[in-house]
């Protein structure tokens, strides 16, 4: 996190470590993977939306992986929660947070395969990577609301979570990658 004079978060780069911006370039990566496939789909009048939509998502996240929206979120919600008086009862509220959170992600993804319906077959492995993704999301909001002493464990003194961000990127890449390929064939076998 950027932390000001008084130690509260402040726009700026969070995370200026070499692993860190290892982790912004997978998602750039990423992004223009999707931006090339949106772009082919577009010239061959296909449908746009859905690689429209993975790299909004995929710019959010990665620009959210240098500004740690996330502290200024739990300092915002902290704040309401002292100037409320409902601070004692924090973990209540972090707790629906937390699931609604993994409800909104689970529905989203449902939603996604029906709008997909007849053309899964050609972004499952996609949206297996933006599950993996989502999950990685869902158990770093867990962690930071401490929800994570029944979901978190340690693997020789790390949390294995913290490779699931990169890896999923990469398979979102890789994913991309082979849509792009699989659909230049296609159009190529095209009368």
């Amino acid at each position: 996190m950027a932390a000001g004079s008084d130690g509260r978060w402040v726009p700026g780069i969070g995370d200026p470590t070499p692993v860190a911006w290892v982790v912004v370039g997978i998602y750039v990566l990423a992004i223009a993977a999707a931006l090339r496939n949106l772009v082919a789909a577009r010239r061959s009048g296909q449908p746009t939306g859905f690689w429209t939509t993975l790299a909004v998502l995929l710019a959010l996240l990665g620009v959210n992986k240098q500004l740690d929206m996330q502290t200024w979120l739990i300092e915002t919600g902290r704040d309401v929660a002292l100037s409320h008086g409902w601070y004692e009862r924090r973990r209540a509220v972090q707790w629906i947070f937390v699931a609604a959170l993994l409800a909104a992600m689970l529905v989203s993804i449902v939603r996604v395969r029906e709008r997909l319906a007849d053309l899964w077959h050609q972004y499952r492995v996609v949206v297996v990577g933006v599950g993996l993704l989502l999950a990685f999301v869902w158990l770093r909001a867990a962690n930071f609301q401490h929800v994570d002493d029944l979901v978190g464990f340690e693997i020789g003194g790390g949390r294995p979570t913290k490779a699931l961000e990169p890896l999923a990127l990469l398979l979102i890449a890789w994913a991309c990658d082979r849509w792009h390929g699989n659909f230049g064939r296609q159009r190529r076998q095209e009368p």
